[in-house]
């Protein structure tokens, strides 16, 4: 849906790659001041940023290139021939969260390509975009040009003073990319894990090519690499920041995942069929895509099932704005107080309660309008409840979801959307409840995971499933007010998240697959378990009548700039018990999460293994130090940790 005030240019979009120069047809963007603009060679040499941070970067690369050229000097300019890894996968790492600077990620070399992980998974914030270069919170430049159109700006639904006045703006995201690729420890990394990949001309390296990339790379954003803090849907440009982001962390040219009428979602599989080869996979998975559901499966299922099906999911291309019922309190007493300096929310306030098209505010009013619906009609013997009761509020009917009823006011009932055909995914009327992935994610989500033969099941959700359910105050001169989640992650948006923990629960079988959630943007790296039957919980999960535990895994945090030693406080402090290490068992230093497959002895998978028989999951950190460790036992689908006699 087009919001008043944005410019979504997915029509007119045009290629960019890191290679190329922007040509004078190149599509408009919303600079960070909220105005717009033609984005051209010409123009972007007229300005001053540019030639500041051209300079910046001549610099930058010299040092970069000395300290490169000394590290060759030691292997005496022979050519470097590197035996390619196992094809087996048995050792996965992940991460999210860089930095908002350039400091230098010392986590690659010191701890993540010592632990020689086969593959490597993006869980969102790989690049901060929507940061500036310069440094707003040093006010002696502030009189400099640069430091103006970065940090002072008119604040909007997406900029915000001082630090994402740039939110947005392609400009500072394609410097802001070169800065990441080039950070020394991750082009190390780079290295690693793509040995033959710069030779022979790719940078970044796709990490999907096996030939080039015997160790992988996948991943998917989260709002920071879209380009702007909480994103949504309104993101300006999306398809340019899709694609940056898919040239970033190295996708095929030819993925289904650029795909224009979608976001970035696929399932990539490990130790099965080719064998850690991802392309045999692409013309089966583009044809689910493009059609919003999964396939038969057209190749043979391994003999051995050591098989690890990836599911990355976008949380941002589709993602409504937040609901409203989430910040309502907050955000009238900030517009009660009025527009002032001491408060950068009010803009963001005004336009959730008053924007829009209508005037009747940008937040998503859907999913309050179907809990008072389903309240009503639950209360209502079975024959008089409405027809479309069960399609609308329960979980497991196989409608649910899937089509366009919209909430009438006047009748007080959902009624079907005769304009909208198919999957209508820039429409808020898309589904009834507030959107996080989108019907056609979802058809193919749904199918994708039920048909999975893979032992393991990872489903990569950028945002949070599993944070705090709890209703808190707010913070600050607003703690009168109740704030429901953390005002970015799946807690906020309830029927969305239910309904992914509904999916990601009944998709396993013990004995034969089990399933663990991956995520990050907390800053702080934990293990959460949501249990079935009745916990404090239950009822925010609709958990109660669960077979089996749900498992997030959340590593936050690469550097101590993103994850820096808050320690434990109230508000990350876990009172319901989801917490697999305690209420205050959590890092809050830069760390990674590292998986690794074992078989029936305890050791690591290779080609001749039978099966997984158990997952051992760490937190380690810079100085590879294991901070907390919990054991996935495949009989069970449960933490060891978990299980009683």
């Amino acid at each position: 849906m087009n919001h008043q005030g944005s410019t979504d240019g997915d029509d007119d979009m045009r290629a960019f790659s890191f290679e190329r120069s922007y040509k004078d047809d190149s599509p408009t963007l919303l600079k960070g001041s909220g105005g717009g603009g033609t984005f051209s060679w010409e123009n972007l040499k007229k300005s001053k940023v540019f030639w500041c941070c051209l300079a910046f970067f001549i610099i930058f690369f010299l040092i970069l290139g000395v300290a490169l050229g000394l590290a060759a000097e030691d292997d005496d300019d022979e050519p470097t021939q590197v035996e390619l890894a196992s094809p087996t996968v048995s050792t996965i790492a992940f991460g999210s969260c860089t930095a908002y600077n350039f400091i230098y990620q010392e986590i690659w070399e010191k701890a993540i390509i010592p632990s020689q992980p086969d593959a490597w998974i993006w869980a969102g914030d790989f690049s901060y975009l929507d940061d500036p270069i310069v440094n707003c919170n040093n006010e002696d430049n502030a009189d400099t040009e640069l430091w103006q159109q970065s940090c002072n700006c008119s604040n909007n639904f997406i900029a915000k003073r001082p630090h994402s006045c740039l939110a947005g703006d392609v400009y500072n995201a394609q410097f802001r990319w070169l800065y990441t690729l080039k950070d020394p420890g991750y082009s190390a990394f780079l290295n690693y894990m793509c040995p033959n990949a710069q030779a022979a001309g790719y940078w970044p390296p796709p990490g999907t090519d096996a030939t080039l990339c015997p160790r992988h790379i996948i991943g998917v954003w989260d709002d920071h690499d879209s380009g702007w803090n909480n994103a949504n849907e309104r993101l300006p440009n999306r398809q340019i920041f899709k694609k940056m982001y898919l040239d970033a962390v190295g996708d095929a040219p030819d993925s289904p995942r650029r795909g224009a009428a979608h976001g970035m979602f696929y399932k990539y599989t490990l130790n099965e069929f080719a064998k850690g080869s991802f392309s045999s996979l692409y013309e089966r998975e583009s044809q689910s895509i493009s059609r919003g559901t999964d396939l038969d499966p057209l190749l043979p299922l391994p003999q051995e099932n050591i098989g690890v099906d990836v599911f990355l999911l976008d949380e941002r291309y589709q993602r409504e704005p937040l609901p409203c019922e989430s910040r309502r309190d907050y955000c009238e007493l900030v517009v009660a107080e009025g527009d002032s300096l001491s408060n950068n929310n009010f803009a963001w306030c005004d336009d959730f309660l008053n924007g829009g098209v209508d005037g009747e505010g940008t937040c998503c009013k859907k999913d309050e309008q179907l809990t008072a619906f389903c309240d009503a009609q639950a209360a209502l013997a079975p024959s008089a409840r409405d027809q479309y009761y069960e399609q609308l509020c329960n979980l497991g009917d196989p409608a649910f979801g899937t089509e366009t009823l919209l909430f009438d006011e006047g009748l007080g009932t959902y009624v079907r959307n005769p304009g909208v055909d198919g999957f209508a995914e820039d429409l808020q009327a898309d589904s009834p409840f507030c959107e996080v992935i989108g019907r056609r994610q979802r058809a193919w989500f749904r199918d994708s995971l039920s048909q999975s033969a893979a032992r393991l099941k990872i489903v990569v959700s950028a945002s949070v499933l599993i944070g705090n359910p709890d209703e808190t105050p707010c913070s600050g001169s607003f703690s009168s007010a109740t704030c429901k989640c953390s005002s970015d992650d799946m807690e906020c948006y309830s029927w969305a998240k239910r309904e992914l923990a509904y999916l990601i629960e009944g998709a396993q079988k013990p004995g034969e697959s089990c399933a663990i959630v991956l995520t990050g943007d907390y800053h702080i790296s934990d293990f959460r378990v949501i249990k079935p039957g009745v916990q404090p919980y239950s009822d925010a999960y609709d958990s109660a009548g669960w077979d089996n535990q749900v498992i997030q895994f959340m590593s936050s945090g690469l550097t101590n700039i993103t994850a820096h030693g808050t320690g434990c406080h109230s508000w990350n402090a876990d009172q319901l018990g989801l917490r697999a290490d305690g209420n205050c068992g959590y890092v809050d230093f830069a760390s990674f999460g590292l998986i690794q497959l074992l078989d029936a002895n305890g050791n690591l998978v290779d080609s001749g293994a039978d099966t997984i028989a158990k997952v051992r999951m760490q937190i380690v950190s810079t100085s590879r130090v294991v901070q907390y460790e919990q054991v996935l036992d495949m009989e069970t689908c449960m933490l060891e940790s978990t299980i009683t006699s």
